[in-house]
Protein backbone atom coordinates (compact mmCIF):
# COMPACT_ATOMS: atom_id res chain seq x y z
CA UNK A 1 0.00 0.00 0.00
CA UNK A 2 1.06 3.49 -0.73
CA UNK A 3 -0.79 4.99 2.22
CA UNK A 4 0.81 4.11 5.57
CA UNK A 5 -2.35 5.00 7.50
CA UNK A 6 -4.46 2.58 5.41
CA UNK A 7 -1.81 -0.09 5.76
CA UNK A 8 -1.74 0.32 9.56
CA UNK A 9 -5.55 0.18 9.70
CA UNK A 10 -5.59 -3.05 7.69
CA UNK A 11 -2.85 -4.54 9.87
CA UNK A 12 -4.82 -3.57 12.96
CA UNK A 13 -7.98 -5.23 11.58
CA UNK A 14 -6.01 -8.37 10.69
CA UNK A 15 -4.61 -8.51 14.24
CA UNK A 16 -8.08 -8.03 15.71
CA UNK A 17 -9.51 -10.84 13.58
CA UNK A 18 -6.62 -13.13 14.49
CA UNK A 19 -7.32 -12.50 18.18
CA UNK A 20 -11.01 -13.36 17.65
CA UNK A 21 -10.07 -16.57 15.84
CA UNK A 22 -7.67 -17.55 18.63
CA UNK A 23 -10.22 -16.75 21.32
CA UNK A 24 -13.00 -18.66 19.55
CA UNK A 25 -10.66 -21.60 19.02
CA UNK A 26 -10.01 -21.65 22.77
CA UNK A 27 -13.77 -21.54 23.40
CA UNK A 28 -14.32 -24.45 21.00
CA UNK A 29 -11.64 -26.45 22.79
CA UNK A 30 -13.33 -25.74 26.12
CA UNK A 31 -16.72 -26.64 24.63
CA UNK A 32 -15.43 -29.93 23.26
CA UNK A 33 -13.94 -30.78 26.65
CA UNK A 34 -17.24 -30.00 28.41
CA UNK A 35 -19.25 -32.05 25.92
CA UNK A 36 -16.86 -34.97 26.37
CA UNK A 37 -16.92 -34.57 30.16
CA UNK A 38 -20.75 -34.60 30.19
CA UNK A 39 -20.86 -37.52 27.78
CA UNK A 40 -23.26 -35.55 25.63
CA UNK A 41 -23.94 -36.87 22.16
CA UNK A 42 -26.58 -34.32 21.26
CA UNK A 43 -26.98 -30.64 20.58
CA UNK A 44 -27.93 -27.87 22.96
CA UNK A 45 -31.33 -27.69 21.26
CA UNK A 46 -31.95 -31.36 21.94
CA UNK A 47 -30.94 -30.90 25.59
CA UNK A 48 -33.48 -28.09 25.89
CA UNK A 49 -36.13 -30.24 24.22
CA UNK A 50 -35.37 -33.13 26.60
CA UNK A 51 -35.70 -30.78 29.57
CA UNK A 52 -39.00 -29.46 28.24
CA UNK A 53 -40.35 -32.97 27.73
CA UNK A 54 -39.33 -33.97 31.27
CA UNK A 55 -41.05 -30.88 32.70
CA UNK A 56 -44.21 -31.68 30.73
CA UNK A 57 -44.12 -35.25 32.03
CA UNK A 58 -43.78 -33.93 35.59
CA UNK A 59 -46.82 -31.69 35.12
CA UNK A 60 -48.78 -34.60 33.71
CA UNK A 61 -47.83 -36.89 36.58
CA UNK A 62 -48.72 -34.24 39.16
CA UNK A 63 -52.21 -33.86 37.68
CA UNK A 64 -52.92 -37.59 37.35
CA UNK A 65 -53.97 -38.32 40.95
CA UNK A 66 -56.65 -35.60 40.88
CA UNK A 67 -57.90 -36.69 37.46
CA UNK A 68 -58.07 -40.33 38.48
CA UNK A 69 -59.78 -39.50 41.76
CA UNK A 70 -62.12 -36.75 40.55
CA UNK A 71 -65.10 -38.85 41.64
CA UNK A 72 -63.75 -38.87 45.22
CA UNK A 73 -63.38 -35.08 45.19
CA UNK A 74 -66.98 -34.72 43.93
CA UNK A 75 -68.19 -37.01 46.70
CA UNK A 76 -66.36 -34.92 49.30
CA UNK A 77 -67.90 -31.76 47.84
CA UNK A 78 -71.39 -33.26 47.95
CA UNK A 79 -71.09 -33.77 51.69
CA UNK A 80 -69.66 -30.24 52.01
CA UNK A 81 -66.27 -31.59 52.95
CA UNK A 82 -62.98 -29.76 52.70
CA UNK A 83 -59.88 -30.16 50.62
CA UNK A 84 -58.15 -31.44 53.74
CA UNK A 85 -60.67 -34.29 53.97
CA UNK A 86 -59.96 -35.18 50.34
CA UNK A 87 -56.19 -35.03 50.83
CA UNK A 88 -56.47 -37.31 53.89
CA UNK A 89 -58.16 -40.11 51.93
CA UNK A 90 -55.92 -43.21 51.72
CA UNK A 91 -56.50 -43.42 47.97
CA UNK A 92 -55.36 -39.82 47.48
CA UNK A 93 -52.30 -40.31 49.67
CA UNK A 94 -51.37 -43.49 47.77
CA UNK A 95 -51.89 -41.82 44.38
CA UNK A 96 -49.75 -38.82 45.37
CA UNK A 97 -47.02 -41.10 46.75
CA UNK A 98 -47.01 -43.10 43.53
CA UNK A 99 -46.85 -39.92 41.44
CA UNK A 100 -44.02 -38.55 43.61
CA UNK A 101 -42.04 -41.77 43.07
CA UNK A 102 -42.38 -41.35 39.30
CA UNK A 103 -41.56 -37.63 39.46
CA UNK A 104 -38.35 -37.93 41.52
CA UNK A 105 -36.14 -39.37 38.74
CA UNK A 106 -37.57 -36.84 36.29
CA UNK A 107 -36.62 -34.00 38.63
CA UNK A 108 -33.10 -35.41 38.82
CA UNK A 109 -32.98 -35.57 35.02
CA UNK A 110 -34.18 -31.96 34.73
CA UNK A 111 -31.52 -30.84 37.21
CA UNK A 112 -28.81 -32.63 35.23
CA UNK A 113 -30.04 -31.18 31.94
CA UNK A 114 -30.24 -27.67 33.39
CA UNK A 115 -26.66 -27.96 34.65
CA UNK A 116 -25.46 -29.17 31.25
CA UNK A 117 -27.39 -26.47 29.39
CA UNK A 118 -26.11 -23.68 31.65
CA UNK A 119 -22.54 -24.95 31.36
CA UNK A 120 -22.69 -25.10 27.58
CA UNK A 121 -24.42 -21.71 27.32
CA UNK A 122 -21.75 -20.22 29.57
CA UNK A 123 -19.04 -21.53 27.28
CA UNK A 124 -20.89 -20.42 24.14
CA UNK A 125 -21.32 -16.92 25.56
CA UNK A 126 -17.55 -16.50 25.30
CA UNK A 127 -17.65 -16.58 21.51
CA UNK A 128 -16.63 -13.28 19.99
CA UNK A 129 -18.67 -12.21 17.01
Amino acid sequence: PYDKTSFDAIQSEISRLQEIITSNNDVLTELEAAVEDFGIEMSLGILRMERSKALEEISFLKSEPDKALAHKWKAIQEIHGSREMYEALPEVIAARTEADAKIAPLLDRVETLEHQIKSLESILSKFIR
